[in-house]
């Protein structure tokens, strides 16, 4: 599959995202392809983690515990099960990622 992110590991999210909610990866796939974080010069990982964070501030309650767990790690396997565990359940309650 081409990778239409530009950022393989934003493919490898959204193909994780497609098998849980298609509607959540195709908000996923517009958002951050139209976001600047899918062509900043930083790493993909870093980018990720930037496009989550905004995603998890834009809330009404507090996400700092969430956001923790979106950290670099040098092993993309542990961040996105990271990702699955802490983040995904705030991720899929709010509808998000959403437009800001």
């Amino acid at each position: 599959m081409p990778s239409f992110f530009g950022n393989r590991l934003a493919e490898i999210l959204f193909r994780e995202l497609c098998r849980i909610d298609t509607e959540m990866a195709g908000r996923f796939e517009r958002l951050y392809t139209d976001s600047r974080y899918a062509t900043r010069p930083a790493s993909d990982l870093d980018n990720l983690n930037s496009f989550w964070r905004e995603q998890l501030e834009s809330l009404e309650r507090a996400t700092i515990a969430e956001r923790d767990y979106l950290c670099y790690s040098e092993s993309f396997d542990v961040w996105l099960d990271h990702f699955r565990h802490y983040v995904l359940p705030t991720v899929i309650d709010n509808h998000l990622p959403r437009r800001l």
